[in-house]
């Protein structure tokens, strides 16, 4: 019988960190030379002797979004919404429009602005604010309260792009209600611009009308807030 590896949690997060590596054409003293980060902590971090966390997946994103690759810390953590890949034409602009933010003629991409909660840590709101001017239809909530028994906490920022609701039944979606505002929620159904949903785990479905709704691409954990 073939044996069954297990891996513990910070060695899965080493591997997702290897493979965004590799993305770079890097090895870790090339990387070391370009970004500053020490050949031996990227080390215990893709070995799993040390787990990854947050504001170190933070640091390495932003290192290698100067080497033109995408990657969040989302990704890196948990596996989840866009995985690492080289950055488009427009992903490179707006990462130019923050370096060149004091003389912005110095490129054409115009950057939309949000306005988010000031308990948001500064990193998580650059990283929605670079979400959410990458696609054309995005759509992004702060949960208020804990979503039933899933991973999406009070204070947490989710984010997605619209798309067709019927490919979206049965799925966890960010939803945007005719009155303007936002939830998380399950979508049952959907007869035209009325979505059968679930907000709560504990409370029956409900009737709702909406304008948009998006599958959850990107997640960040943030700071439980006083609501």
């Amino acid at each position: 019988m073939e044996k069954v590896i297990e891996y513990t949690e910070a060695q899965v997060k080493g591997r997702r960190l290897r493979m965004a590596r590799a993305l770079t054409g890097m090895s870790r003293q090339d990387l070391h030379d370009k970004t500053g980060i020490a050949t031996s902590t990227m080390d215990t971090w893709e070995s799993g002797r040390v787990e990854l966390n947050e504001r170190s997946a933070l640091r390495i994103c932003e290192s290698f979004r100067k080497l033109g690759i995408f990657c969040s810390a989302e990704w890196l953590l948990r596996g989840e919404g866009m995985p690492p890949h080289l950055m488009s034409g427009p992903e490179k602009s707006m990462l130019l429009y923050d370096e060149n933010e004091i003389n912005p003629q110095k490129n054409s991409f115009k950057k939309k602005s949000f306005n988010f909660p000031p308990f948001l840590d500064s990193d998580i709101k650059k990283e929605l604010s670079f979400f959410l001017n990458l696609h054309d239809r995005p759509i992004f909530h702060i949960l208020t309260e804990k979503f039933g028994n899933s991973v999406f906490d009070a204070g947490d920022c989710v984010a997605g792009v619209e798309e067709n609701p019927k490919k979206l039944i049965g799925k966890v979606v960010i939803l945007q209600k005719t009155n303007g505002e936002t939830c998380i929620c399950r979508l049952r159904g959907v007869v035209n611009n009325t979505a059968k949903i679930t907000e709560k785990s504990e409370t029956p479905s409900a009737q709702v009308e909406f304008k948009r709704m998006g599958k959850i691409l990107w997640h960040r954990k943030s700071a439980r807030p006083s609501f």
